[in-house]
């Protein structure tokens, strides 16, 4: 492609955006847009003049924001930082996208560039990656992009020539001609599908999944005439269905060796009689819904200022961490486990999961009650045997550091 061709430019981190910067890239340019993807650019080496003529060229700035992409903007030379620093002196129409409703501007790291802050102040794009994929994507489309540039490609599903198929998927899918993306089906149109025009011919067809990109299979599709119409009905669900099958089953199999493992690390120290002396890495692990985090925050403060350590989730897991693992791992590696109990930590299925887990590590265990919420149902018979404190009375606080000395005491 020439490099003065782009009427698009996608920018984003590759460590949790590629996936989704990948579908962009194949919407867009099914719907006849012509996108810079650095992915499928045809970088001739030099990587630097071509990224940044790629910026000046396309009208149309896309900033993917996934979790954490903002955190290595604090660093001279970030490529992120320095995309979106070029697009608003060139004064590009910069829109930036939020994945599945999901990202918020609260979670900037201090320090990074005012012209990466300047986004939040931009109108978004709402794209929901799973199901609604095609709706949301074509509402950018229409009310974002087409302002500034329309598709500048003669895509061949708009052509007038060729056999009329419908595309029908169970599952909201791409579907892709010789490697070509050529449409988006949308599982929940169940009237016309997406529609593309097929000359005479065999055609080699390949559908992928927006929600997993390894839901997919290919075929070879036969038109007969051109003056002909058919449907294609694109099953993917029993291909879903065996991958997450395959998962559960690894799942398990690792879920055994991990419990394996500890029993044979517990026989051994028993044998040695090393138990006794075990050294936790942390005093606290702390169990609460993201919705208290403010309070949860002080105790955490009060405690660390008293002398104790406390692992919290908003501290203790990066970008990149297997989230139930390192969950698991803190549990083990804590001496005490603090339950914040609250209405919104009662409904939480991740809290009950992992004050299940401190159960079963028999760990020492304080209910720190932050509501008027009462102990019911499935708590009430986890938690009944052990005394709570009660932090609705702000004078409570003050106890915190005896409590936390008796908990300590072996």
């Amino acid at each position: 492609m020439n490099k003065k061709e782009y009427d698009i430019f996608i920018s984003y981190r590759r460590e949790n955006g590629e996936d989704k910067a990948r579908i962009l890239n194949q919407f867009l340019s099914a719907a006849g847009y012509r996108v810079f993807f650095d992915h499928e650019a045809g970088m001739t080496g030099e990587f630097e003049t071509e990224i940044l003529a790629a910026v000046e060229i396309a009208p149309v700035f896309l900033m993917l924001l996934t979790p954490h992409c903002f955190d290595r903007c604090v660093n001279d030379g970030d490529w992120v930082s320095r995309e979106i620093e070029r697009a608003m002196k060139l004064d590009k129409h910069i829109i930036p996208i939020r994945p599945n409703y999901d990202f918020e501007f609260t979670t900037m790291p201090a320090g990074i560039p005012e012209h990466v802050v300047h986004l939040k102040d931009l109108e978004f794009a709402e794209i929901d990656f799973h199901k609604n994929f095609k709706p949301t994507a074509e509402n950018m489309i229409e009310t974002m992009i087409k302002k500034v540039v329309q598709p500048s490609l003669v895509i061949s599903n708009a052509s007038n020539s060729g056999a009329v198929i419908h595309l029908f998927s169970d599952i909201s899918c791409r579907v892709l001609r010789y490697g070509i993306p050529i449409a988006v089906t949308d599982a929940a149109d169940t009237t016309s599908g997406a529609i593309v025009r097929l000359l005479k011919g065999r055609h080699k067809l390949e559908y992928k999944s927006i929600e997993h990109e390894d839901d997919a299979y290919s075929e070879v599709y036969t038109v007969p005439d051109n003056d002909y119409e058919d449907f294609i009905n694109i099953i993917l669900q029993p291909i879903k269905d065996q991958r997450k099958q395959r998962e559960d089953e690894q799942r398990i199999a690792e879920e055994k060796r991990a419990a394996e493992e500890k029993e044979r690390r517990v026989l051994e120290a028993l044998k040695t009689g090393s138990t006794t002396t075990r050294k936790y890495k942390y005093d606290f692990f702390f169990s609460y819904s993201r919705k208290d985090a403010a309070i949860v925050r002080r105790v955490q403060y009060f405690l660390q200022n008293a002398g104790y350590s406390c692992w919290i989730d908003m501290d203790g897991i990066a970008g990149g961490m297997q989230y139930d693992e390192v969950i698991i791992d803190a549990i083990e590696d804590s001496k005490c486990f603090i339950f914040f109990h609250s209405e919104n930590s009662s409904k939480s299925q991740w809290a009950i999961n992992e004050l299940n887990i401190a159960l079963d590590e028999q760990k020492k265990i304080l209910p720190v009650l932050i509501d008027q919420t009462p102990i019911t149902g499935i708590l009430a018979s986890l938690l009944g045997g052990y005394n709570a404190l009660n932090l609705t009375n702000s004078d409570s606080l003050m106890k915190l550091p005896e409590v936390a000395r008796r908990l300590m005491e072996d």
